[in-house]
């Protein structure tokens, strides 16, 4: 080929500056369609402006009102609305027709006598009308998936989904339905001797123009939802019911180190799983330990915590010994973690003792014992 011979040629969705691709290397950029910001109870999306109208819409349906399971079958059309432009440059190249742009099996222009010509680089429009299994679309292109990906995504947030299933959005997915323009551009050949340059034909370029998903309205009704059981309300039906902790044996009489010991119960209001732990006065803390309940059972715990002897000081008598017995004061509470979003710990209340540690026995009165 001539090396002056060259052309330009662009093709996008309406709304967007052109774009060019240079002979020999060709360039088209994707296209992006007019669109919106909205946000719907949290979610954000682009919205397209026109609505399925103005872009190529892919609609997806809801059989069950709570996820989507099909593509729509009656609108078996996608619309892509595009434009285009083209300069043949060179002394070799001129203008012999319109570009030609081809989506799927659909080209236009498509025949209806030549169209009229206009200056070079002049915007050409076009709204094409292309069957959906004619489109050259990739086998990623999960509509229905995609759909409910965006309800999954939302619910794991540990928001409601019903206003997005109860009015639909919008999901633009790029790069998906393929696209080529070719310049109407005629290369002259010089004739050189005996043999003529061979002609040239004008190379097509390829791009990926975006696809948008409409998941549509579900029906679905926002509501408070019913009871878990009938005639009984929700509230009865908490993580955690009640959590109760107390001493068997306080007051306690005895020596120091002394035993307390603690008796524990938990009730789930549904299936449950999560943790406790009995934490207490002077920075008392167990280790945390699992669980899982079905609802309304309950886990027993007992627990021992182990007294000892308190520091004399400030206990002495008007003899200068200390005074008998000791008295020992102090709580243990039980808290249950359940393994939910933002759990809540379940605290009992505190379960308060009292040891009073009495004078140990003497070696003289040991060996008595003995005796």
């Amino acid at each position: 080929m001539h090396r002056y011979a060259k052309y330009f040629a662009a093709a996008s969705l309406v709304g967007i500056a052109t774009a060019a691709l240079a002979y020999p290397v060709t360039n088209l950029r994707d296209a992006i369609a007019k669109a919106t910001k909205r946000t719907l109870n949290g979610y954000t999306f682009d919205e397209p402006v026109g609505g399925s109208a103005a872009v190529p819409t892919v609609f997806v349906f809801s059989d069950d009102k709570v996820s989507y399971s099909r593509i729509g079958y009656n609108d078996k059309r996608l619309h892509f609305a595009v434009r285009a432009t083209q300069q043949c440059e060179g002394d070799k190249w001129s203008q012999s027709g319109v570009p030609r742009i081809q989506i799927g099996d659909r080209f236009w222009p498509s025949g209806g006598g030549k169209p009229i010509l206009k200056p070079e680089g002049a915007e050409y429009q076009v709204a094409l009308d292309v069957l959906r299994e004619q489109l050259s679309l990739p086998a990623n292109l999960s509509a229905v998936q995609r759909c409910n990906q965006v309800v999954t995504d939302y619910t794991l947030q540990g928001k409601l989904p019903g206003a997005l299933l109860q009015q639909g959005f919008w999901i633009k997915v790029d790069n998906m339905a393929t696209a080529r323009i070719t310049p109407g551009c005629d290369y002259h050949p010089s004739k050189k001797g005996i043999f003529d340059e061979p002609p040239q034909i004008a190379q097509s370029s390829e791009a990926k123009l975006p696809v948008w998903l409409r998941c549509m309205p579900t029906g679905y009704v926002v509501t408070k939802g019913p009871p878990t059981r009938p005639g009984r309300p929700a509230s009865d039906f908490p993580p955690i019911k009640s959590v109760d902790l107390g001493a068997v044996n306080s007051p306690l009489n005895h020596t120091c180190p002394a035993t307390v010991i603690f008796k524990g119960r938990f009730e789930a209001g549904r299936a449950i799983k999560g943790s406790y732990r009995l934490t207490g006065s002077d920075g008392y803390s167990t280790p945390t330990y699992p669980f899982e309940l079905a609802g309304g059972a309950a886990r027993s715990i007992s627990w021992q915590r182990r007294v000892e002897l308190p520091n004399t000081m400030g206990s002495m008598t008007m003899g200068g010994a200390p005074a008998w017995p000791r008295p020992v004061n102090g709580w243990l509470q039980l808290e249950v973690t359940p393994d939910v979003p933002n759990a809540e710990v379940h605290r009992s209340a505190r379960a308060n003792y009292r040891v009073n540690c009495l004078k140990p026995p003497s070696a003289q009165d040991q060996l008595k014992t003995k005796g």
